[in-house]
């Protein structure tokens, strides 16, 4: 699971000293592609998981989902990858790649607060994964966007 949010995937590209610049999801898909090269045992779920909650959003043209999905499509037709997509283009929800073995799905921790589970409520679970102080304000919520995805 990738999460992401404003501060931490927008601003300059990777470099050495800031590896995780706008380029982060196309290295996480390399890091993919490059475990299944090498072992036809192994099928992964890549998941990106938007910090929707985050007092600072990125809606910055379309926000960080489109940009993601965007440059991971750009690159798969560059390496010449052979796709399958769940939705269209414009808004796809997931797609699947080296023939079925890799899968690529995007969500939000607000999609998956919205879904409850069998011992919470949907305002419940979106109150424990927001982690407010009494004051009403985020804390830190220690990787409550990767929390999220893998509940």
């Amino acid at each position: 699971c990738v999460p992401f949010y404003m501060e931490f995937e927008r601003g300059s590209p990777a470099s050495t000293d800031n590896p995780n610049g706008e380029e982060s999801p196309i290295q996480k898909l390399d890091e993919a592609l490059f475990l299944l090269e090498n072992s036809r045992l192994l099928s992964m779920d890549l998941v990106f998981i938007n910090d929707s909650i985050a007092e600072k959003q990125d809606n910055k043209d379309g926000g960080s989902s489109k940009l993601f999905k965007n440059m991971l499509l750009e690159y798969a037709k560059r390496k010449g990858m052979a796709i399958t997509m769940k939705g269209l283009e414009a808004d796809f929800e997931s797609f699947t790649a080296v023939e079925g073995l890799l899968t690529v799905s995007f969500t939000s921790v607000g999609a998956e607060a919205a879904k409850g589970s069998r011992v919470e409520s949907v305002e419940e679970k979106t109150k424990r994964l927001e982690n407010r102080g009494a004051d009403g304000k985020l804390r830190e919520r220690k990787g409550g966007a990767v929390l999220a995805g893998l509940e």
